[in-house]
């Protein structure tokens, strides 16, 4: 289960969709009850009127939940299917699989409700920096590949190209997102993931993991993982850091972000990115 990183995708099928826009409102009371559960959010900054925004920023589950409603099974799913999760991606490399999404006409309401902020879904990361990459690439999902040419005995040369396969999302879509994913870096939640003198967009995300029909709990209980790309205004590269059972905090924000920020700032080094702003 991806947890929170899976937000993203949510409000871009919001804003997307027309139900949403970044900044219309929404009442957090910090919980929802679904049957005989109550879904409740982490951070006290979610209460009271908010933005679609603010809750992005926060990680708010409420808000998730409230985009949800208004979508609906069948346009939620279409868009969760449109991202390509539930298959394969096809990228070249032997042994890929893919956990399945079931039919929306299957879903209860709770399903519903949990898948957007992450949870009651599989996804593996190769699929996750696919469907952020869609939002890097303005809307559009490109076919993942690893082998770039294939250099044949007999002197041919098989070469593989980005080949969109897909749009995913409206190009206007994908530019909200981005500045939503930017402002969570630069002010919010995700700060701790910013690298120095370059525009970073990205979320966090901490996901309990699953046993015995509920989730552990306590030390080394959870998967943190955090997807950014950069420079955000024309990314060069998106990477999904994912760490299962990390022992010095349960939450993702602070396990993760640390590897992101100088991994990539190696990259953006190594592509010869300058930086746009002082140290």
């Amino acid at each position: 289960e991806p947890g929170s990183v899976m937000k993203t995708m949510t409000v871009a099928a919001g804003i997307d969709s027309g139900e949403i826009q970044p900044y219309d409102s929404y009442l957090d009371e910090g919980f929802v009850k679904i049957d005989t559960f109550k879904i409740s959010n982490v951070s006290k900054e979610c209460l009271w009127f908010n933005t679609f925004a603010h809750a992005l920023n926060f990680s708010c589950n409420v808000g998730m939940i409230r985009i949800a409603q208004k979508l609906g099974r069948a346009l939620f799913y279409k868009y969760l299917t449109d991202f390509w999760f539930g298959e394969p991606t096809g990228i070249t490399l032997s042994g890929e699989v893919s956990p399945k999404i079931e039919p929306y006409e299957r879903w209860p309401t709770s399903k519903l409700l949990t898948t957007s902020y992450g949870l009651w879904i599989s996804v593996t990361p190769i699929q996750m920096a696919a469907a952020y990459s869609t939002i890097a690439n303005g809307g559009v999902y490109m076919k993942p590949y690893i082998v770039e040419k294939i250099m044949h005995s007999d002197g041919r040369e098989e070469i593989f190209e980005p080949q969109p396969l897909r749009r995913v999302l409206k190009e206007e879509t994908s530019k909200k997102v981005i500045e939503m994913l930017v402002d969570g870096v630069v002010n919010w939640a995700a700060k701790w993931a910013a690298i120095a003198g370059y525009s970073v967009a990205g979320k966090t995300g901490t996901a309990p993991i699953a046993y015995k029909w509920g989730y552990e709990d306590g030390t080394a209980s959870t998967v943190g993982s955090f997807v950014g790309l950069a420079p955000a205004e024309n990314p060069k590269f998106v990477m999904v850091v994912k760490l299962e059972r990390p022992r010095t905090d349960i939450w993702g924000w602070s396990t993760t972000t640390k590897m992101f920020v100088e991994i990539g700032a190696e990259i953006l080094k190594y592509y010869g990115i300058p930086k746009s702003s002082k140290d």
